[in-house]
């Protein structure tokens, strides 16, 4: 383990610790330790950050096979400076003939993007890639984790991944950011909470994305906006589920108080989901979205999924209707809707062959 106090990361405001975090980072990088019988050398290791708010005008870039570790989720904060205009963390992404990190590790810390203090939509961390030298039994996807982080107060997005990543987000939470998730290719995403966000809580938009035990609440909703961030109104979803996908699932996932649909999907194929509940949302008004909501969408399983409402202020019901299918949604199916409501179970045109229902409850 390498102590980052030794390079000179300290929580005292005056000072840039991005510089000092990087230097650190890249001496467990570049450290060459025989390990095995067989000889070979491994590069890499465990950097330490100590608690306290650390400042950084620079992106906190990891390298290969490098651990980022905090002392807590609300012990260790790395805060983006003024100006910062970057991702506040991200891996190493190659910009020549060498690979992009691999199996890296970002845990227990907290990231704020300062969003008032910078220029454009910037996101918090920026996960993984897709070009690594494979040589041997060396495996081609990023293989990285994120494991007990919050990122807040970013205008883009709190989570971003991109390329094939075979990776897995664990036990994170994005509050107040423009996108609280958007995993990519091969993502397993757990336990991980989305809060608050101006647009979608998570956007599904990559095959092989396999989503469970996550939670998005009061996406789009204006009040709760923080400094720099500013809801989208129409684009308040708790979940965004679009494009071809190909063994994108999500599990055992909730949805309460968006200001549009609890779950959208549009403009693609191929989802499946299971126990989903959609709670309380359409905060917009009571016929503007239900709670699952197919536009353009085919080929969706959905089983045992759930719609509820409840009174809002002077008995405002949110979340009228429970499914909406327009511009030809079709082959789409659903079974055991428990819809509890005045609305009605399914609203608009049903296409031809395009849904099942069994086993409802109105």
């Amino acid at each position: 383990m390498i102590d980052a106090a030794g390079f000179g990361v300290r929580a005292d405001p005056t000072i840039d610790n991005g510089p000092r975090i990087n230097a650190a980072m890249q001496y467990a990088a570049q450290r060459d330790l025989t390990s095995g019988s067989n000889g070979q050398a491994t590069f890499g290791g465990l950097v330490r950050l100590p608690p306290g708010v650390l400042i950084t005008a620079e992106p906190i870039v990891v390298p290969d096979r490098v651990s980022l570790v905090g002392e807590g989720m609300k012990a260790t904060r790395i805060t983006a400076a003024n100006g910062l205009n970057a991702p506040v963390i991200q891996t190493y992404k190659s910009v020549g003939t060498e690979s992009d990190a691999q199996g890296c590790l970002l845990a227990h810390l907290m990231v704020d993007g300062n969003a008032a203090g910078q220029t454009g939509k910037w996101d918090g961390v920026v996960w993984g890639g897709n070009t690594y030298k494979a040589t041997g039994s060396e495996e081609w996807d990023g293989m990285h984790t994120i494991d007990s982080v919050m990122v807040k107060n970013c205008a883009g997005h709190g989570f971003l991944g991109r390329g094939h990543q075979s990776s897995t987000w664990q036990n994170l939470r994005a509050y107040y950011c423009g996108v609280g998730f958007n995993p990519n290719y091969d993502t397993a995403v757990d336990n991980c909470v989305a809060g608050r966000s101006a647009g979608p809580g998570f956007i599904l938009d990559n095959s092989g994305i396999y989503l469970s035990n996550c939670k998005s609440f009061y996406s789009g909703q204006p009040g709760y906006d923080y400094p720099g961030i500013v809801a989208v109104l129409n684009q308040g979803f708790g979940y965004l589920v679009k494009g071809a996908l190909s063994g994108t699932s999500a599990s055992s996932c909730h949805a309460q108080d968006s200001i549009m649909a609890g779950w959208r999907f549009e403009n693609g194929q191929g989802f499946v989901g299971s126990a989903l509940v959609s709670d309380s949302n359409s905060h917009w008004g009571m016929n503007v979205a239900p709670a699952y909501d197919f536009n353009n969408y085919v080929d969706a399983q959905l089983s045992a999924i759930d719609s509820s409402l409840r009174l809002g202020n002077g008995a405002r019901q949110y979340q009228f209707h429970a499914v909406r299918f327009l511009n030809n949604a079709d082959r789409n199916k659903i079974y055991g809707l428990s819809h509890r409501g005045v609305g009605i179970a399914v609203l608009d045109k049903v296409y031809p062959g395009s849904v099942m229902l069994s086993n409802q409850i109105l």
